[in-house]
């Protein structure tokens, strides 16, 4: 054989068995590429899961945040007043009595109120998301806190919801506890003053010559004073879009 021949076949062999290697180098990753996805897939459709119920929860909040308002000004127990346990909306509760007028017989307290009512209209719309993914979705799991133009609310219980690989097989299970801070301007920071107005009221008018008057004189502009009954009378005091009515018993 000569020379020249033989160099050339021994290229060509050489050339046969470098791309033998590199295909099965490229097999390899492939292979070790594939392995690697399906890995860590589950782990990253967890915080994909986590987020999308985040934002879910962020949607509901929103929509449910009027009818919070709402209920909270409209039902005496949400403030922490004394009422019947089954009422109306819009019921007004009596804030003294006969024994000692000039105070109020009780000191209200509105926040306990305030995740009593976001909870109750949160809770359809859990079961609903619970019922369509099979996620164990805890309700009246809301601790909430307000302040001025803010509610922030915090899951006291974790979700939890099955991880899957990419066939669908179950592989685990994830937990976590979902929070909420929605910016809305709620007017809940007015309650305390509403109620240090109407003691004011309690104090300065009672046994006065004219409590109604004196209740006018004294009551805060937007407020409303009707007759309720002898020597009581009904305010209807505004917190934002929402107002709340009490009652107060003036005798001359």
């Amino acid at each position: 054989m000569r020379k020249g021949t033989w160099y050339g076949a021994m290229l060509v062999v050489i050339i046969l068995l470098a791309g033998v290697v590199v295909v099965s180098q490229l097999l390899t990753k492939v292979s070790v590429t594939r392995f690697i996805g399906d890995a860590q897939g589950p782990v990253m459709s967890v915080n994909a899961d986590a987020r999308l119920f985040e934002a879910f929860l962020r949607e509901s909040a929103m929509i449910s945040m009027d009818k919070v308002v709402q209920d909270v000004a409209s039902y005496p127990q949400l403030q922490g007043l004394q009422a019947p346990s089954t009422i109306a909306a819009g019921y007004c509760s009596l804030l003294n009595d006969e024994k000692t007028p000039t105070k109020l017989a009780l000191i209200p307290f509105v926040g306990e109120g305030i995740a009593v009512a976001f909870n109750n209209q949160m809770n359809s719309y859990l079961k609903e998301f619970a019922d369509k993914t099979g996620w164990d979705v805890p309700q009246n799991n809301f601790e909430v806190y307000v302040e001025r133009g803010k509610i922030t609310a915090v899951s006291v219980r974790p979700v939890k919801f099955p991880i899957k690989d990419y066939t669908g097989k179950v592989v685990g299970n994830a937990s976590f506890r979902p929070s909420v801070v929605l910016g809305y301007d709620h007017k809940f920071e007015e309650y305390p003053a509403t109620f240090q107005q109407l003691e004011k009221i309690a104090s300065s008018c009672s046994f006065s010559a004219d409590p109604k008057k004196c209740a006018e004189d004294v009551k805060l502009p937007n407020w409303v004073i009707e007759d309720a009954a002898d020597h009581t009378f009904k305010f209807t005091a505004q917190h934002g879009k929402a107002s709340s009515c009490y009652l107060l018993l003036l005798p001359t």
